[in-house]
């Protein structure tokens, strides 16, 4: 680069090509406009409900724009996983068969002249298949106390609970909570437990948002002989945790070949898990527990099932 002093003074650039030629001043035709470039921008406007229950089937959208161009591609990405390359002006994708999982999703915007801009992430959990909308017994005796509770993977979202009784009962206490407590009184013959519940943001299901869904398990009358069909939640259940409720550990001894053991916290999260247990194994667990309810499942290898409450305090 040097000052050309002549009729006019001037800027003159030079270079030295391979070869050793120097070009003072560059021609023209070797050099290409310096062009200013705004990115362009995006936003997920899809999905909105940010919840669902496996196999899932997610609608994904965006809104994406460029200032001083074009928006010529937009990929989705799971985590560092892509989902979707899309072109053209049709952003939405549909993300079928998603498994359980928490996933952070963003999406990423590339404008025609190649720069590229990325979304806020959304997170969308994904809860695994529930295995039963309630939790309890599936009998009761005549004046006994049973315990349901409705499945955590239903829980999300919902803002209200109103539990009621097809049937003859004494009483149901709360009737507002995820919980309740069936007294069954003296005339009890069976009949079924419901719970209402309210989701102001809605709840995806294979046929659109609902807002508002009734729950209900089949309750039989038994008699004290038939208390071991009592499993679940209820006081009568075969395996037996101690103390319950416990400002330490829980106990319990293993009534049967047992798969999988497993405690989840009231928000349906795994906070302990054990297989592969023995027929007479004891197992000491949940000092390190929080204050709170807890959900334990024993899945034994002849396909069977228990489940109870319990408390830490």
């Amino acid at each position: 680069m040097h000052l050309d002093h002549s009729d006019r003074d001037f800027l003159a650039v030079q270079w030295t090509l391979p070869t050793g030629e120097i070009e003072s001043p560059i021609p023209g035709n070797r050099l290409m406009p310096f062009i200013s470039n705004t990115p362009p921008s995006i936003q997920i406007t899809s999905p909105q409900v940010l919840t669902y229950t496996a196999p899932a089937n997610i609608s994904l959208n965006v809104s994406a724009s460029d200032a001083d161009g074009t928006v010529a591609k937009v990929k989705y990405y799971a985590g560092n996983t892509k989902i979707a390359e899309l072109t053209g002006a049709q952003y939405s994708y549909s993300w079928t068969n998603v498994t359980a999982g928490s996933y952070p999703v963003k999406a990423v915007a590339f404008d025609n002249l190649g720069d590229s801009t990325i979304s806020t992430p959304v997170t969308i959990t994904v809860n695994p298949a529930a295995t039963g909308d309630m939790a309890g017994p599936n009998c009761a005796a005549r004046n006994s106390n049973v315990y349901y509770e409705l499945n955590a993977q239903l829980r999300t979202g919902a803002s209200g609970y109103n539990w009621y009784f097809n049937g003859s009962v004494s009483n149901l206490f709360p009737g507002n909570q995820y919980y309740t407590t069936v007294s069954s009184g003296a005339n009890f013959n069976g009949g079924q437990i419901c719970v209402g519940v309210n989701y102001p943001n809605g709840f995806s299901t294979p046929t659109g948002l609902l807002y508002y869904k009734t729950y209900c398990k089949s309750v039989s009358y038994c008699n004290s002989n038939r208390e071991g069909d009592m499993t679940d939640l209820s006081e009568v259940t075969a395996t037996v945790v101690t103390p319950n409720p416990s400002r330490e550990a829980f106990h319990t001894t293993i009534r049967k070949s047992t798969a999988v053991m497993t405690v989840t916290d009231q928000l349906g999260k795994v906070v302990y898990s054990l297989s592969e247990l023995s027929q007479g194994e004891s197992v000491e667990f949940g000092k390190e527990f929080k204050e709170g309810v807890y959900i334990v499942t024993f899945t034994y290898k002849d396909n069977t099932s228990e489940t109870l409450k319990l408390i830490k305090k």
